[in-house]
């Protein structure tokens, strides 16, 4: 069994892996602890982005309409064309992915994807200077652009690629609409959850880069807190935004922030954890600042 989880909320760029967790996978490994990497943003994209999850988020629409909720055009569009979507969407993630690459020719023709909004008012003659394969990917990342455009218009109006609920997150940072909004679950909400009921180690270890990973990032921590887990959480944002948090609501989320490279820290919050001899460095704990 793993001796920690270390993980990276949704949502980062999907097509660039982001490496913190990386760093710190070879350091502890080298140190001879055991550890799991979940990347959630990958993770959870696969989940919304699939056949049952689409089809889950058409049956949440349905459901509003049978309510009387007044939808926007484009939501009303993507839903009358919802079995073509729901025919295709595999396919289409596994061509990003790399794994349908015999696709290429078929999507850059035009006839594969049903017509969304962004590829409703696409020229499909530019792509006469460009290779199938370079088409076939655009075609497919303007289909999930305009899927995403559903969710936030009907599902949750926070959800965006690589700023996840960042609304929340920027400017001055408070904890009041954080809190608020996790009060709330909406299915993706539920989506996040279920990432947090994967877990299974005593430690996790969780990387906050960009306000639109820390709502996912606290919401995790939470749910694992309520678990029994130890939290600790880094990273980009830790290290700005939140290097000064003095709201004890904080401790709520997570057991101990953990500063600039975060190896070291880790390392001696492991150790605390496993009763051996530790100086806690560059941590912020509900107790005290250790420097």
């Amino acid at each position: 069994m793993s001796d920690i989880t270390l993980l990276i909320p949704p949502f980062t760029q999907l097509n660039t892996p982001y490496p913190s967790i990386v760093y710190l996978n070879r350091y502890l490994k080298e140190r001879g602890y055991a550890t799991t990497l979940l990347d959630a943003s990958i993770q959870m994209a696969v989940r919304i982005f699939s056949r049952d999850g689409m089809a889950e988020i058409f049956s949440v629409i349905e459901e509003g309409i049978d309510q009387g909720e007044e939808y926007p055009e484009e939501v009303w569009m993507l839903f009358s064309r919802r079995n073509r979507i729901l025919a295709v969407i595999d396919d289409v993630v596994l061509h990003l992915q790399g794994k349908r690459p015999t696709l290429h020719s078929r999507i850059a023709s035009g006839s594969f994807l049903p017509e969304t909004p962004r590829i409703a008012e696409l020229d499909l003659s530019f792509f006469g200077t460009m290779g199938s394969h370079d088409a076939s990917s655009y075609l497919c990342t303007l289909f999930l652009e305009d899927l995403s455009d559903l969710i936030k218009a009907a599902i949750d109006i926070g959800f965006d690629f690589g700023r996840y609920q960042s609304y929340l997150a920027t400017g001055s940072v408070t904890l009041d609409p954080i809190i608020e909004r996790i009060e709330q679950t909406t299915l993706i909400d539920q989506y996040v959850d279920q990432i947090a009921e994967t877990i299974s180690t005593d430690c996790v270890a969780i990387s906050i880069p960009f306000a639109g990973t820390l709502y996912a990032g606290l919401r995790i921590g939470k749910r694992l807190k309520e678990r029994g887990i130890k939290v600790w959480l880094g990273g980009g944002y830790v290290n700005t935004e939140l290097r000064s948090c003095t709201d004890e609501r904080i401790w709520a989320f997570c057991d101990a922030l953990f500063y600039d490279d975060g190896e070291e820290p880790v390392l001696n919050l492991l150790k605390q954890h496993s009763g051996t001899e530790y100086q806690l460095i560059r941590t912020r704990t509900a107790a005290d600042y250790f420097d």
